[in-house]
C-alpha cells in the first residue's frame, strides 16, 4: 500500500508491506512482519507520442528510512490490520523526521 503526504514542499511516499524475513545481502537477517518506508520523492506527468499519459517517480538513494513495525508469526488480516493501527498511531512522528531534515538543510 501506497500513499503521499508532502511535508515543507516535499513529497514523501509512505510504503506499508510484509516481509518473510530472513538473511540479506549483507549477512544480516530481517524480522517477519510488517514494515513501512518512507522517502522523498518526485512525481512527474508526460505523455507518450500516442497521447497516453505517464508518471514516473524519482528518488534519492538513502533519502528515507525503513521502519519495523509489528513481528507477526505469519501474514494475516488480523496482524495487517494490527500493523496498520501502529503505523497510523506513529505516521505524525515518522513523517516529523523529514520535517527535520529540511530545516537542517
Amino acid at each position: 500500500m501506497k500513499t503521499y503526504n508532502e511535508i515543507n514542499g516535499k513529497l514523501i511516499e509512505t510504503k506499508f508491506y510484509y516481509d518473510k524475513g530472513g538473511p540479506t545481502y549483507n549477512g544480516n537477517s530481517t524480522k517477519r512482519g510488517y514494515y513501512v518506508i518512507m522517502q522523498p520523492v518526485e512525481i512527474s506527468k508526460h505523455k507518450d507520442s500516442n497521447g497516453k499519459e505517464y508518471e514516473i517517480v524519482t528518488f534519492s538513494a538513502f533519502s528515507g528510512f525503513k521502519y519495523f513495525l509489528l513481528e507477526v508469526n505469519r501474514q494475516s488480516n488480523k496482524s495487517e490490520a494490527a500493523a496498520l493501527q501502529i503505523l497510523e498511531s506513529k505516521k505524525d512522528i515518522l513523517l516529523n523526521n523529514f520535517n527535520n531534515q529540511s530545516t537542517n538543510n
